[in-house]
């Protein structure tokens, strides 16, 4: 019995640091792929927050426009 144990013992030993070796490699595309989407998600929430100034700063710019004209053109408008 332990003749047939010592002839498997390299193949499991083999096979041990495949299983481990394999692991550590999905660990570690895992955590990238957290990591990307970690990335994409800060990108996004950039993006967002660039919009929102873009947006702020036309209204800006549309209530300086508007209050700019006189004030009978104003009533014309709403009118």
């Amino acid at each position: 019995m332990e003749s047939v144990y010592n002839s498997l013992a390299p193949f499991s030993a083999s096979y041990h640091e495949i299983l481990v070796e394999s692991r550590l490699r999905m660990k570690k595309e895992e955590e990238e792929e957290e990591e990307e989407e970690e990335e994409e998600e800060e990108e996004e929430k950039e993006e967002e927050e660039e919009k929102e100034e873009e947006v702020k700063e036309r209204r800006r710019k549309g209530r300086s426009m508007y209050n700019s004209v006189g004030p009978r053109v104003k009533y014309a408008e709403w009118v």
